[in-house]
């Protein structure tokens, strides 16, 4: 089993390679519940590739992103990071600008393992809302965003049989301690 991390446009920040480490334990204990022992190996894909930046805010963060290849470049970094495992089994997590891409990159994959995607607060999904999804996907939306309804773009997600959609009372960036968006309790209950 491959675990797909992908950050925000902090990246691969010190907290989220903490959140990586706690997620591959807490999937390591469900699987191993059965008899046959399964291995959960860890991939990050970093919209940097290994180069750490300290942010003053979200702002800070976003220039940078887009300065260095923005939604594209991240999207090929991520296509080749699902294209290099599609030989396993797959949990992919991934939270705004990542998750956003991560529904791109799936628009028409199919695999013969299991596959599953889970996406914090994809902004840019409401851009790409007529993607062929084949694998079972969670999508979980903040109350707001700044650009567009959540409501809409929620109300034209309910075609997809494979896709759950959670709304919850929290603000974008909910699950990243560095963004002004961040609620403890939020990442309490979704870790």
């Amino acid at each position: 089993m491959k675990l797909i991390l992908v950050p925000d446009i902090f990246g691969c920040t010190n907290e989220f390679k903490q959140y990586a480490n706690t997620q591959r334990s807490l999937l390591t204990q469900m699987l191993n519940q059965d008899v046959e022992p399964v291995l959960v190996e860890s991939v990050l894909v970093d919209p940097y590739q290994g180069h750490t930046f300290e942010f003053d805010n979200d702002t800070q963060a976003y220039k940078k992103y887009m300065s260095l290849g923005g939604h594209e470049h991240y999207l090929s970094l991520i296509k080749k990071v699902i294209e290099d495992n599609k030989d396993h089994d797959l949990c992919i997590i991934g939270f705004s600008a990542g998750a956003s891409a991560i529904w791109r990159a799936l628009d028409g994959f199919k695999s013969d393992k299991k596959c599953q995607f889970i996406g914090f607060y994809p902004s840019q999904i409401r851009n790409f809302l007529d993607i062929q999804l084949n694998i079972e996907s969670h999508i979980i939306f903040p109350q707001t965003e700044s650009h567009f309804e959540v409501k809409d773009v929620i109300a034209s997600l309910k075609r997809y049989e494979l896709l759950k959609v959670t709304h919850t009372q929290y603000q974008h960036g909910f699950m990243n301690p560095l963004s002004t968006g961040f609620n403890e309790s939020a990442f309490s209950e979704f870790k």
